[in-house]
């Protein structure tokens, strides 16, 4: 994986997109959610930050995004 523990550990670090403020992504994970999924996994790989109602997330999808998270 090219993004070290240290990215991780720094939201602001990360590739991805905040939207928003209060709703941040919410209207277009709403609108249309298998596409938003796809492309922001396309755009930015197999992990990247979002927020949800003013909530931050960190969005994984492969084996080795969760183990880079976990063995801290």
């Amino acid at each position: 994986m090219a993004q070290s523990s240290e990215k991780v550990k720094n939201f602001y670090n990360l590739q991805g997109e905040v939207g928003y403020p209060v709703l941040g992504e919410a209207a277009q994970l709403l609108y249309n959610n298998q596409y938003f999924w796809l492309e922001r996994f396309e755009r930015y790989g197999s992990m990247f930050k979002t927020r949800v109602f003013n909530m931050n997330a960190i969005c994984l999808a492969e084996p080795d995004a969760y183990k880079l998270i976990l063995k801290d």
